[in-house]
């Protein structure tokens, strides 16, 4: 018999599972037309069997000489069998071994669950299973079945930290933790769960005939299991735990209509798309705030509910939020706004309406604020608060039957607690409640409001209702005008409440359209025009049968009327038809039209025109959408051949596409139509920058000096010119163009100064160095960052050879095989430190420096070691402590302590030990403010390890001032607060175990200086030393005893600050030195040469040596 591979398994379980298919191999040898499989407990047969009289074979199923169980077989005949029997053996084994691979494809390798495609052919079984139970949902004896029999459950888990471990601790370590993690989600699990591997770090769940409420018990069990998982890192041994959330969702509650008629497969897909979008929103911490589990749970339906976050801010008032149809959002649902955060601190920002939802996304317009200065940023979280049917976590703990498994599940279908409240109730201050925390019954819509006004004012409509009835008749329309109004309290009435300008407004509306609506009557039949709300602040208006140019001067008098009354007012009108623009494109086009407006002079009314196109197109290009903007200004041209602006924006477009040639055929266009000076100005220094890029000097030449000619003020007409004139050998016609731009940036303060640099390269061509560097220093004044002025004016230190150090600065710009960055991980390193190199200098912590001085040696290379370590700060009785206080806090909240010679803790006379805590506390304040998480000026951790390590080290310490931390929502890191840890000498708290590297100081009392200096001695040898005293005496005791790399007294920090010193480490802080000429030193081998002459040569020197030799060496000698 042959050998079976050891990674091949099989169980009693496995056989029921894979009956059919051991029948199936077992029908290739023999005929059979019945079988049976059971499992004795005593006495089994140890060979086949053959029973002629009842024509059955007992088959004992052996699978490493270990019996999983009988297979018997029915209606065999003998005359197949019979010569079968010696071989029986072997054939059993040989199906045994397939089912064995069958078995191990459908096994994922790492996990031992099931693989991605066995879960999803059992998901395709489980879904004809529901769709046929909802074609005939009768059992076999007539009765209805239950209703959680028709649905299928499906839970994804997915461990957040799964990428970080791999990447950080390495692959072998993540696939261990990956098997015990797999091993406790399998534990427990009930027999009809399919447990899966789905991804690299996910797994998923599937419940067979089981509602929400199961799928959520099971994944609070799961994940409770699951988190326990601890295991030591293999560098640090300090335990590595999992990172858990979980999503889920319901076939086919959760499922569109339409979906429904896809083939199976496809379903399956879309249903682990939506498990997987839950998990999503449970790993951003959208779901509510609850126990055991709770915030990191998240089912599908609950995703509308309370799963949005805001993405982004768009300009008038827009938000793009993070619902999209996918989550079964649509156009018109309300949503409330709180802060990103626990949600116990969440604060209520105000409310928001869906205007467009697209597949992913939605674009929403804010309704109202709670306070006008709290706007919603990314990060916000949303909260539904419309009354459709709402998902509350007691409804999933307590019920797995019920409405929340019923199909149909998220319908648009209101439910009785969702009607109407009466008047009183909808005016009735609220306060909204938090996500996850029933919003839909509790936070407050105007939804009533606006439903019980509509009867009131019969002509406007809520914005959802407005759009209904407008996508409804625009269709029967073939002209027709759209406005949107912009209100806007001004003056002694901005706090007055919007309602009533919304009011004065509808009613001055009504007065001024009534000629214009008894016209309509007549031309468009039955049909009136209607207005609707728009946000909290707009008006919406559609008027059927009407052009936009005459209702223009009506809206013209409503901005003028409601100016009167405190609201300033600005009006856009869209008209249908308009070029290329659909029905639906009419709300774009009439917002288009309002952005135009609101730069227009009092009345604030606007059409939408050529001018709005190329406006709408100006901001496309400045958010760097060139291709969109290309085709808005076509557009722009389209309504009007002869707007100068849009043929010079186009050429602008293509000229930033490379399309020089096409641009300089727009520019003329546009200096055509042009009949503006100022405008023609721009558009013929435009017309030079192309000449010049197509390599046409004399054609630039020709339109620069006519720019200037136009506008003799126009600063970079006059550099392109000189830059024409250097390039054609003109130096000093050059020079004087550079000189008439400079005398235009000197009548304009503030600004940086081109000019100055141009002039300064002309000098140092010219051999004027002294002249050269003025500028350039002057031009460096004016704008600090011109990097283009700090080259020329290293290069030209550099060639004076007056100041090597400034050399420093080419460094970024040398040539790759001088100087090359090569980025990676520990791999790429490894393999860097394996090639010769002449000197290696590092920088980082004790244990990479020892790894690199390893490598180093093997080539004999010498090395250049800065390791940091803990630098300590000593104050005696005689310091200054106002002074000292202010300059250790300097150099403590540099970078935020993230630099390598930051003072990392303080010794501290114990007589003035209270005064320098309380004197820091001041500087703190003084420098960062209260509050100094909110300080612009005060730096972030530099990564996610960082932060979470420093805060770590604050854990269960005794903190004298600070502690505080916020995350930063744009990055996986944040800001700790400056803070003071009380300590001993014994320095048994946490920040004393490591290099802090952060904005920690322990304060370290001490009774004799004798005790400092042992302290400072029993440790490794720092990088840095820092001594505040007034004494002779301490300074000559503290600087012979302690080794350490450098330093300074009665300050922190600033012994870097000067090339003249060198600065370096010794002992575990380091080895070797550099900062200015030491630098050079360091990278430098100083190499002995002697060169002889050969016009003599003293035969002394050769052998053989006699007595006279001896005696003329030591004539020579002495």
């Amino acid at each position: 018999m042959k050998q079976i591979p050891q990674d091949l398994n099989l169980a009693r379980g496995d056989l029921m599972d894979m009956e059919g298919l051991l029948c199936s191999g077992l029908a290739a040898f023999f005929t059979f037309n019945g079988h049976a499989l059971y499992f004795p407990t005593q006495n089994p047969p140890d060979a086949p069997q053959f029973l002629p009289r009842e024509r059955r074979l007992l088959l004992p199923l052996v699978w490493r000489e270990e019996l999983l169980g009988v297979l018997m077989l029915h209606g065999v005949r003998a005359r197949e069998v019979r010569p079968l029997l010696p071989a029986l053996p072997s054939v059993v084994a040989l199906c045994l071994e397939n089912l064995a691979r069958s078995r191990a494809a459908r096994t994922d390798a790492v996990t031992g669950l099931a693989t991605e495609d066995a879960l999803y052919a059992r998901m395709e079984d489980e879904a004809a299973r529901v769709r046929a139970h909802l074609d005939d949902p009768a059992q076999p004896d007539g009765r209805p079945a239950p209703l959680h029999r028709l649905c299928m459950g499906l839970v994804v888990l997915r461990l957040r930290n799964g990428e970080e471990m791999a990447r950080q601790i390495g692959f072998a370590f993540s696939e261990k933790f990956l098997r015990h993690v797999a091993e406790a989600c399998r534990a427990g699990l009930p027999s009809d769960v399919l447990a899966a591997r789905v991804g690299r770090y996910e797994y998923a769940l599937l419940l067979s005939a089981s509602g929400r409420g199961a799928c959520h018990k099971l994944a609070r069990a799961v994940l409770g299991r699951m988190e326990a998982v601890s295991l030591p890192g293999p560098l640090t041994r300090q335990p590595v735990r999992p990172l858990l959330c979980a999503g889920h969702a319901l076939y086919p509650q959760d499922m569109q209509g339409p979906e429904l008629v896809l083939p199976m497969f496809e379903q399956a897909r879309q249903l682990m798309a939506r498990a997987r979008l839950a998990a999503d929103v449970a790993a951003q911490g959208q779901s509510g705030a609850g126990l055991g589990g709770e915030s990191r749970i998240m089912p599908f339906a609950r995703i509308l509910q309370d799963g949005g976050v805001v993405l982004e801010n768009l300009p008038l008032g827009r938000l793009r939020i993070s619902l999209g149809r996918q989550t079964k959002a649509r156009e018109g649902l309300r949503f409330a706004v709180w802060s990103g955060g626990a949600r116990d601190a969440a604060c209520y920002k105000g409310e928001i309406v869906l205007l467009h939802v697209r597949e992913l996304d939605a674009v929403a317009e804010i309704l109202h604020l709670e306070d006008a200065a709290v706007i919603p940023e990314p990060g916000d979280s949303l909260a539904l608060l419309d009354g459709l049917p709402v998902l509350s976590p007691s409804d999933m703990e307590n019920a797995l039957e019920g409405i929340s498994d019923v199909p149909g599940l998220g319908s648009e279908e209101k439910t009785p607690g969702s009607e109407p409240r009466t008047e009183q109730a909808a005016m009735a201050p609220a306060q909204p409640a938090a996500p996850g925390k029933n919003a839909s019954a509790d936070a407050p819509s105007r939804a009533a409001t606006e439903r019980e006004e509509q009867g009131a004012q019969g002509d406007l409509h809520g914005h959802g209702d407005f759009l209904k009835r407008f996508a409804r008749e625009r269709e029967q329309c073939a002209r027709f005008a759209l406005v949107i109004a912009r209100l806007a309290p001004s003056g002694a009435r901005a706090g007055s409440e919007p309602e009533r300008g919304m009011r004065k407004a509808l009613e001055l509306w009504r007065a001024l359209l009534a000629p214009v609506r008894a016209t309509a009557a007549e031309d468009a039949g039955r049909a009136e025009p209607f207005g609707g709300r728009y946000g909290s602040n707009s008006l919406i208006f559609f008027h059927p049968g009407r052009a936009a140019e005459d209702l223009l001067p009506v809206y013209a008098q409503l901005c003028e009327g409601l100016k009167k009354h405190g609201l300033a007012t600005a009006a856009g009108l869209a008209g249908y038809p308009f070029l290329q623009f659909r029905k639906a494109e009419m709300q774009d086009c009439a917002l288009k039209a309002l952005e135009y407006a609101l730069l227009l002079p009092e009345p604030k009314a606007g059409l939408c025109n050529s001018l709005a196109l190329n406006i709408s197109a100006d901001r496309r290009y400045s958010l760097g959408d060139v291709f969109g903007a290309v085709e808005e200004y076509k557009l722009a041209l389209l309504a009007d051949e002869g707007n100068a602006m849009a043929w010079n924006s186009l050429g602008v477009c293509m000229a930033a596409l490379g399309r020089q040639h096409e641009a300089r055929r727009h520019f003329l266009e546009a200096l055509k139509h042009s009949p503006d000076e100022a405008r023609a100005a721009q558009i013929c220094y435009n017309l030079g920058t192309v000449c010049q890029n197509l390599g046409e000097r004399r054609a630039a030449a020709r339109y620069y000096r006519q720019c200037v000619k136009i506008a003799p003020d126009h600063l970079f007409a006059h550099i392109r010119l000189g830059q024409l004139c250097e390039q054609g050998g003109r130096r000093g016609e050059a020079r004087r163009f550079y000189e008439r731009a400079a005398a235009i940036e000197d009548a304009r303060p503030g600004t940086p100064s081109p000019a100055r640099r141009h002039l300064a390269r002309v000098a140092a061509r010219q051999k004027r160095g002294g002249e050269a560097r003025e500028l350039l220093h002057e031009a460096l004044l004016r704008n600090p960052n011109d990097a283009a002025a700090m080259l020329l004016l290293a290069k030209i230190y550099l060639d004076g050879n007056e100041d090597p150090a400034m050399a420093e600065l080419l460094a970024a710009v040398f040539p790759p095989e001088w100087v090359t960055v090569i980025e990676g991980g520990r791999e790429q390193n490894a393999a860097l430190l394996e090639q010769r190199f002449d000197y290696i200098f590092f920088t980082g912590s004790v244990d990479v420096g020892k790894l690199v001085m390893e490598k180093a040696s093997r080539h004999l290379t010498p090395v250049t070691l800065e390791l940091g370590g803990k630098s300590p700060v000593i104050v005696d009785e005689t310091a200054n402590i106002p002074l000292t206080a202010r300059r250790l806090a300097f150099g403590k909240l540099l970078n935020a302590g993230q630099t390598c010679v930051a003072p990392d803790y303080c010794l501290v006379d114990r007589k003035v030990r209270d005064e320098l805590v309380n004197e820091l506390i001041q500087q703190f304040k003084k420098m960062l403010g209260e509050d100094p998480l909110a300080n612009r000026n005060f730096v972030r951790i530099i990564n996610h390890k960082h932060y979470n390590r420093l805060q770590g080290l604050l854990e269960r310490q005794d903190i004298l001032y600070g502690g505080w931390h916020r995350d930063d929502p744009e990055s996986d890191s944040g800001w700790i607060a400056p803070t003071l840890v009380a300590d001993t000498l014994e320095g048994l708290s946490k920040p004393m175990g490591e290099e802090i590297f952060g904005p920690i100081l322990p304060i370290i009392p001490y009774d004799d200086l004798d005790q400092a200096l042992r302290f400072i001695n029993r440790r490794e040898k720092p990088l840095a030393l820092y001594l505040f005293t007034r004494s002779k005496k301490t300074k000559a005791k503290v600087l012979n005893t302690c080794s350490f790399g450098g330093g300074c007294i009665n300050d922190t920090i600033i012994h870097l600050a000067t090339h003249h010193m060198a600065f370096g480490g010794v002992g575990n802080s380091g080895m070797g030195s550099y900062h200015g000429r030491q630098s050079f030193e360091t990278f430098s081998h100083n190499r002995a040469i002697v060169d002889k002459a050969t016009w003599i040569d003293l035969p002394m020197r050769y052998m053989p040596y006699k007595k006279i030799n001896d005696l003329l060496i030591r004539m020579f000698i002495h």
